[in-house]
This record gives C-alpha cells, sequence and structure tokens, in this order.
C-alpha cells in the first residue's frame, strides 16, 4: 500500500506494520528511570499504561477491518475504571470527595481523554501535536507548585520529544510512521492520568474542572460537537463519519497540512487559558 502524502487524511484505517505504530516506541523513551506514572506505585504504572497501549494495539491489528464499537468502550470504559482505582489505592484522589465520586469522575476523564485523542487522529500530526502542547501546558503547571517531584516536568520534557520524534517522522514527505490507536490510547491515558492529579491538587473542583477541560483543548470540543450532531441527526453515536472539526475547516479548501497547524494553534491558546488558570488559583 502506498504511503499517503504528506499532511493526508487518514481515508480507511491503515494495516499495522512495525514501522508504522509508534506506541511502544513512545512508551518506552519518554520513561528516563521515572515517569508521570509515578503516581501510581512502579507495577501499577507499567500495568495501566501497558494495558492502555495493548488495547489501542488489538484495535490497530485486529479491529480496523471489523465494526466492533460496542467490546472495544467496554474494554475502554474497564481500562479506566481499573487506572482511576489504582490512582486512589496509590493516594490520587479528589480532595474531601467520596471514593465512588472518585472513581466515577477520574474514570469518565480518563476514557475521555483516549477517546478525544483517537478522533482527532484523522490528519498526520493533528492528535500528536495537540498531546504534546497539551502536555507542555502541564509540565509548565507541575513546574510551578512547590510540593510537585522534580522529576516529573523532566519526564514529561522527555515525553513530548519522544512525541516530537515521532511527529519528524509522520509529518516527513512520505509519511513514515502512524501514531495508531495504540499511540493515542496510552498518551490519552497518560494525559488523563495526569489531569486526574490537577483535580486532586485544586482546592476548587468545579474550577479546576474548567480549566482540565481547556487543557484536553479541541480534541474535546471535537468529540463534543461530533456526538451532538449524532445525537441531532440521530445517527449511531459510535459510527464513524466526516463531521470532525478538521473535515470541516478541509472541506472549506484548506489544505490538511494548514488545517492541522491552525488546530494546533487553537489548541494552544485553550491550553495556555487553562493553565494561567490553575497558575492564578495556586497563587
Amino acid at each position: 500500500m502506498p504511503w499517503p502524502v504528506p499532511g493526508a487524511i487518514h481515508p480507511a484505517p491503515l494495516k499495522s506494520t512495525p514501522d508504522r505504530f509508534p506506541g511502544p516506541a513512545v512508551s518506552v523513551s519518554s520513561s528516563p528511570g521515572q515517569s508521570p506514572w509515578q503516581f501510581l506505585s512502579s507495577s501499577s504504572r507499567h500495568r495501566g499504561a501497558g494495558a492502555a497501549l495493548l488495547l489501542g494495539f488489538l484495535d490497530d491489528i485486529r479491529w480496523k477491518n471489523r465494526s466492533l464499537p460496542i467490546p472495544k468502550l467496554t474494554l475502554q470504559v474497564i481500562l479506566a475504571l481499573i487506572v482511576s482505582f489504582l490512582l486512589l489505592t496509590a493516594g490520587t484522589r479528589l480532595i474531601s470527595y467520596h471514593p465512588l465520586i472518585h472513581l466515577s469522575i477520574t474514570a469518565s476523564l480518563i476514557l475521555t481523554s483516549i477517546n478525544a485523542l483517537n478522533l482527532a487522529d484523522g490528519i498526520d500530526g493533528l492528535a500528536g501535536g495537540e498531546a504534546t502542547i497539551s502536555i507542555l501546558g502541564l509540565a509548565v503547571y507541575f513546574f510551578n507548585q512547590p510540593e510537585t517531584p522534580p522529576f516529573l516536568p523532566l519526564a514529561l520534557l522527555f515525553l513530548v520529544a519522544a512525541i516530537i520524534g515521532f511527529l519528524l517522522l509522520n509529518l516527513c514527505s512520505p509519511s513514515r510512521l502512524f501514531l495508531g490507536d495504540g499511540g493515542t490510547h496510552l498518551l490519552g491515558a497518560i494525559l488523563g492520568v495526569l489531569l486526574t492529579t490537577v483535580l486532586g491538587r485544586s482546592t476548587s473542583l468545579p474550577y479546576s474542572i474548567i480549566a482540565v477541560a481547556l487543557i484536553l483543548g479541541i480534541p474535546l470540543f471535537d468529540i463534543i460537537w461530533v456526538l451532538g450532531l449524532r445525537l441531532y441527526y440521530r445517527q449511531p453515536l459510535l459510527a464513524p463519519d466526516r463531521n470532525h472539526i478538521y473535515d470541516k475547516i478541509i472541506a472549506l479548501g484548506i489544505s490538511p497540512r494548514a488545517t492541522t497547524i491552525l488546530l494546533w494553534f487553537l489548541h494552544a491558546l485553550t491550553v495556555a487559558t487553562g493553565v494561567t488558570l490553575l497558575l492564578l488559583e495556586v497563587k
């Protein structure tokens, strides 16, 4: 199968080959001794990250040519609940709230992060770039938190470097590497855990939820937009379509590459706003 042109929309599922899906490479490269999953115990961290990666990778190699949205969503919910429970037992809990509320909110956040990035992976570089911007914003936030372990901002920068390495190959001509569901599930789970940690440190849950939504930014807005249209037109909620924000922009005659850069810029604005709100709360 020929490589897509640079900045291309992914018109059909891609079959997995070892050099196309960087999920395992990102997972290994982003762990210079410590990682964002250090909030869990070492074994729990690797189980959670491994489960997210495995679930996405199964979709890449087995489910792409099948329509199995319900089993996939069910496994995603189970994964999100398991990671939320591990966070709870590791001490990352929403302040003064009942454990069941913690489980429901954090599982929803992790599930949303995974699917928001997964749905954004329709144009070369879009999901990876948006994840990079969100993680950079969180690195700034954690760096300005006195009680943050010093390794965490550094680990996030290593993760960003790994994603940038992927983007260089994804955006080259021709594209040599694709994120795949393995990559989006892994990055989405990590992002969800980091955002859960932000909520756990906040003194005002409603305030921090707004900031977290802004840090998820364009991918979150896109998933709300798409699901809203499917509800309005009474279409199946889990059926694929071409109603994503990037589809609408491209339909205006803007190139896929320019669309990616535009959405990166808009996402950077929302992330900067969310991080600013968090830093104002800290002060």
